[in-house]
Parts: structure tokens; sequence; C-alpha cells
């Protein structure tokens, strides 16, 4: 990955670092900061009106999804990350996934996942929930709680091939999926780099 992708150091190891995708192709996994507007106006830009409606479960505008990616939280409750490539152009933001704690169940945090639609496939969405989960259990996190559309085929792709134990129920019209992460996954489904292998 070319130098500009990675943010000035000091660098927050538990938060940001390198991964690599399915194909091998380098990013950089980071915080969501402020100044990331117009970074995120870029990607939601990229993710179809269908993408986003599965992702917030309501037809969503993209301002009031980059208002929701930048809504700020105790760190201690919410870690939201992005997943930056080095593409045409310059550096984009290719996914954004976070999870946020249940304050009733602190060993108990809801993830949540969003990709560029070009880029479902690629594995982003992995490399995000396995640096979320290494950090959540760092932080005391027993178990992922994520929900998912019946026709989100990319996301259940994602959460049933992470390698966690999985338990699934149906909650009325969508799945909702139960992640123990406890334990680092015992086979990754491809050779990540970086945190996320680290644990």
């Amino acid at each position: 990955m070319s130098e500009d992708v990675i943010p000035g150091s000091p660098v927050d190891w538990e938060l940001e670092g390198p991964g690599a995708l399915r194909d091998g192709t380098p990013i950089w996994v980071r915080p969501v900061r402020p100044t990331d507007r117009n970074d995120l106006m870029d990607f939601v830009a990229h993710v179809s009106t269908d993408s986003l409606e599965m992702r917030y479960f309501a037809a969503t505008r993209p301002e009031t999804a980059v208002e929701e990616m930048l809504r700020g939280s105790p760190a201690e409750d919410r870690v939201s990350l992005l997943a930056v490539g080095g593409v045409q152009g310059g550096p984009r933001v290719l996914g954004q996934g976070e999870y946020v704690l249940d304050r009733a169940d602190p060993s108990t945090a809801e993830a949540a996942f969003l990709v560029r639609d070009a880029w479902h496939g690629y594995g982003i969405g992995t490399v995000l929930l396995h640096w979320l989960a290494q950090i959540a259990r760092g932080r005391g996190v027993h178990r992922f709680v994520v929900y998912v559309q019946p026709t989100n085929r990319p996301m259940l792709d994602v959460v049933r091939n992470s390698g966690f134990p999985v338990v699934e129920s149906e909650e009325g019209y969508v799945l909702r999926i139960d992640l123990s992460i406890v334990e680092p996954p015992s086979a990754l489904p491809f050779a990540e780099s970086g945190h996320a292998t680290a644990g």
C-alpha cells in the first residue's frame, strides 16, 4: 500500500494497521475520524440504495448514513473502523464496520458493516469483523450480535464463514446471528495480514 494511505504517526496499533483481502490486495484499517466526511460521502455514493437499506433496515439517504458513521459515542461503547484501499485517484474508503456495546449486557455488542458494492466478495467485511472482534475481546466483549435481512447474501456469507461459532435465530423479518468471539477463529477463511491475525 502506498504511504499516503497510512495515517501519520503515532499509530494506535489496537485500532489500526495493515490488512489484506482474499486476492492479496493490501488495505489499511483505521478508526473513523471527524475529518472523514468527504471521504464517507464518496464511499456511500458508491453504495446502492438497496445496500444502504439492508444496512440500516430502512430507506436511508446517503447524507444520513454519513452522519450515522460520524456519530460520536463514548469510546468504551462504540468502535467504528474503515477499510481504506489505494485505488485509481488515491486512497478510498472501501468499507465501514462498527460495534456498539449493549449497556444492559456489557459482554455483548451489536456489530454492523457496509461495503462498496463493487468490492463485495473481496473479504472486506471479514477483515473488519476480525479486527472489531479482537478489539472487543480485549475489552471484555464475548459475543457479537448481527442482524441481517435474509436477502443480504454478502453479509450472511461474512458471518457464516467468519470462523467464529455461529447461532442463528429469526426475529420478525430479520435473522439474528450470534457470534462467539471469546476465542480467535480456529481457521481464517483466507490469509489476512496485520492485527486481525495477531491474536
